[in-house]
């Protein structure tokens, strides 16, 4: 796998802007492509409601 953690920046720095200080939980996993060769990433959110 090619990964190229150079392409985090903006991820982490979009979350940090929304979340600030305390983001929530996050996982990051690494895969050799994804759907379309023109994806760089994919997000899936679960929301709870207390």
């Amino acid at each position: 796998m090619n990964h190229d953690v150079s392409k985090l920046g903006p991820i982490a720095e979009a979350v940090q802007e929304g979340w600030g200080t305390k983001p929530p939980t996050q996982t990051l996993i690494g895969v050799a492509s994804l759907a379309a060769p023109d994806v760089l990433f994919e997000i899936e959110a679960l929301a709870a409601r207390p």
